[in-house]
């Protein structure tokens, strides 16, 4: 099932960004219990600022873009490396040029 940013209600901030825990409530309301989010740096480090990434899909393509561009985590980011989340390689796999890696998160 797919759902619009409008059928979410009061999961949009003013800045007009989803809240993540209460898109989250909304969707258990709904007995979902899983989801996979694909986004960019921001959606994805409001996901691991709420300490909500279990499995991660990381797909790499051997080129630079350099410049000011974001990272593919965004968030407040760690002041100590030892903070980081960590997670365990399942798979890799090489998909035309690019890498394709599936990680699970160490608990």
């Amino acid at each position: 099932e797919i759902l619009e940013v409008g059928e979410l209600g009061g999961a949009a901030s003013e800045s007009h960004r989803l809240e993540v825990m209460a898109v989250l409530r909304i969707l258990a309301a709904r007995d979902v219990s899983s989801i996979l989010v694909e986004g960019g740096s921001t959606l994805i480090g409001s996901f691991v600022d709420c300490d909500l990434a279990d499995e991660i899909r990381l797909y790499i393509a051997p080129m630079l873009i350099g410049g000011e561009s974001p990272g593919w985590v965004g968030g407040r980011g760690l002041g100590r490396l030892t903070d980081a989340t960590r997670f365990t390689i399942l798979t890799h796999e090489i998909l035309g040029p690019d890498l394709a890696i599936t990680a699970l998160r160490k608990r």
